[in-house]
């Protein structure tokens, strides 16, 4: 037997015990088998209803929520409420239709026995809400789409997919760049808060300006454009809520309904949070910057470590920066460009010792001096472009060893009790 089926056989037998114990029943995980195959079954039936299995973590994770809150990993106090109508970005959509509720039921369960993901997600969006909320507003995106956000990377600033997608809205490399992001050894800008949500908003409008469909536009996001575009015009539908699509995408659009809800009302959802729980917004002092040496000495220098500093800033990935040199097509334009006007005036410069008397000489020489100094200015100013300039966010000292106490919550809905 490895380590891992070790671990996951311990695992699978604690959450047993703490099952039967909660239920008050007392129970020997080694002895009477029969029982103990019973339980085992109602827990590989319980996984099966979510068509997922737990590895060894999420199933130690179960167990210590229902110690802390003292009841059976699997006692299911969860009371759906009713769901007749939900509401997407300012537009009603009715769940009366048999596959639509039962699409969303399969997310409402997944939602009640995740406990580990979903709460360190409302945690994390305590602190991430009032950065995202204005960005939002001020592009004219729907609010809601920060529960797609949500969805994206559980409010996790350095989530990183397996297939390369970055940061808080799971942004491509190559579609970063689209958007203007910055990706390099040095700086990724995808983890950079503010500009990699500007980036998804500019995409979302482009996706309505397209579909005039919010929730079309979200699944267009996990999808992409092309193959919502294919199977709308194929399965002759007006929005992807009526598509038969692959499972990924079908149940993207639920999770995000769903994930609104619960951070409507998370005590809906069996949930008991306290303020204390919750991380707090950080404040920052400001600096901006285009090269560095050595980022641990800046931070150092800052009164920080540089732990500190990429908590901040996890756009930053490398202990340095550099400005990027220019790709070679556009050094060969500019070589181009500097060769040409070279030709143009040394052409000018004979034309004028033909043209002109000795006498005139001297102010041929003044002309061009002139003309090569402008040259040589030109050739400078290509080689050292401007820098551009980065925002590094400063935590303070009180914002790195905050009180959990004075944490004030976002949305007062989120807090039970």
């Amino acid at each position: 037997m490895t380590i891992r089926q070790s671990r996951h056989t311990f695992a699978t037998l604690l959450l047993l015990s703490t099952m039967v114990c909660h239920a008050g029943i007392p129970w020997n995980p080694f002895k009477k088998k029969a029982k103990k195959d019973s339980i085992k079954s109602e827990i590989i039936t319980s996984q099966k209803c979510n068509n997922e299995f737990l590895d060894s973590a999420a199933v130690i994770g179960i167990v210590d929520n229902a110690i802390a809150m003292k009841v059976s990993p699997w006692q299911n106090d969860f009371r759906i409420p009713p769901l007749d109508t939900l509401e997407f970005c300012g537009e009603k959509i009715s769940m009366n239709r048999y596959d639509l509720r039962e699409r969303l039921d399969r997310e409402l369960l997944a939602f009640q026995y995740g406990h580990t993901n979903t709460m360190l997600t409302i945690k994390r969006a305590n602190r991430l809400f009032p950065i995202i909320e204005p960005i939002l507003a001020e592009n004219n995106i729907p609010d809601d789409f920060k529960y797609l956000m949500c969805i994206e990377s559980s409010c996790n600033i350095f989530a990183r997919s397996t297939v390369g997608a970055c940061g808080l809205w799971q942004i491509m490399e190559a579609t970063a760049k689209e958007h203007g992001l910055t990706v390099n050894e040095m700086v990724d800008e995808r983890y950079d808060i503010e500009k990699s949500t500007k980036a998804a908003c500019d995409y979302f409008h482009k996706a309505y300006d397209k579909y005039h469909d919010w929730l079309t536009v979200a699944a267009s996001y996990n999808a992409g454009m092309a193959r919502i575009t294919q199977q709308l015009e194929r399965q002759q539908c007006k929005t992807a809520l009526d598509l038969h699509i692959n499972e990924e995408t079908s149940r993207y659009m639920f999770r995000i309904l769903v994930m609104k809800k619960f951070f409507e009302n998370p005590k809906e959802f069996g949930f008991k949070i306290r303020n204390i729980d919750l991380y707090p917004p950080m404040e920052y002092t400001e600096e901006y910057v285009s090269e560095m040496d050595n980022w641990a000495d800046f931070a150092l220098g800052q009164g920080i470590n540089y732990s500190d500093l990429r908590q901040a800033n996890p756009w930053i990935r490398n202990i340095y920066l550099k400005q990027e040199k220019k790709s070679s097509s556009s050094a060969k334009k500019n070589r181009h460009h500097k060769q040409s006007r070279s030709k143009k005036s040394r052409s000018r410069n004979r034309k004028s010792r033909h043209s002109k008397k000795l006498d005139d000489v001297s102010n041929v020489s003044s002309s061009t001096s002139e003309s090569v100094s402008t040259i040589t200015a030109e050739v400078d100013t290509t080689s050292n472009p401007s820098a551009k300039k980065y925002k590094v966010l400063i935590p303070t000292r009180e914002s790195i060893y905050y009180n959990p106490q004075k944490t004030k919550a976002h949305n007062k809905n989120w807090i039970t009790e």
